[in-house]
């Protein structure tokens, strides 16, 4: 005798799969990216790519976040708000061109 057992989604399989890999970033984006896939018409590839780098730049802002809350900084200062106003001509775009780290030759 055969015992009745509903049929589950491939997501409803995934979720503990994922939960058990602490993919919890996946599993949070898993529906968004799933539906841009098939509004974009995407290979498996490029869902896979596209799910994997969303998962890299969570876990990538988290430990950022770690890291700025452990060094404990007095006051958190980026270049949006610095005053460039109070610093000599030409101070804005050379440190613009501080923050791109391409090598120049």
């Amino acid at each position: 005798m055969h015992r009745w057992r509903p049929i589950r989604s491939p997501i409803d399989e995934l979720v503990p799969l994922l939960k058990k890999l602490r993919l919890s970033g996946v599993l949070d984006s898993l529906q968004l990216r799933k539906d841009q896939a098939v509004e974009d018409s995407l290979f498996y590839e490029e869902f896979l790519l596209r799910l994997v780098t969303g998962e890299v730049e969570r876990r990538d802002s988290k430990m950022l976040m770690q890291r700025l809350r452990k060094a404990n900084f007095e006051h958190r200062q980026t270049l949006d708000d610095f005053r460039f106003s109070l610093q000599p001509v030409g101070a804005k775009e050379q440190s613009h061109r501080s923050g791109d780290l391409r090598i120049r030759s």
